[in-house]
């Protein structure tokens, strides 16, 4: 777990970017999906996907609520697969 100083200088609507690496060491796993084609016909397929170094960069929005309250939004979530 990561902590975060940011300084957001009294303002809101200010963005800040969050980057954090996890490793698993030969993690396995399996994403299933379905997708409904334009004439209603189910699609189905998974994917089989080994990781090893997953990057997650979150772009975060901050909006000033009071003197000492912000409220933080994910405006955007990235995970890489560098493995």
């Amino acid at each position: 777990m990561r902590d975060y100083d940011v300084n957001v200088n009294e303002q809101s609507g200010q963005s800040i970017n969050l980057t954090s690496l996890f490793r698993f060491p030969e993690l396995e796993f399996t994403y299933t999906f379905v997708i409904i084609d334009q004439d209603a016909h189910d699609i189905t397929g998974s994917v089989d996907i080994e990781v090893e170094d997953l990057v997650m960069n979150i772009g975060v929005t901050l909006d000033k609520e009071s003197e000492t309250s912000y409220q933080a939004s994910a405006g955007s979530v990235t995970v890489t697969n560098l493995g």
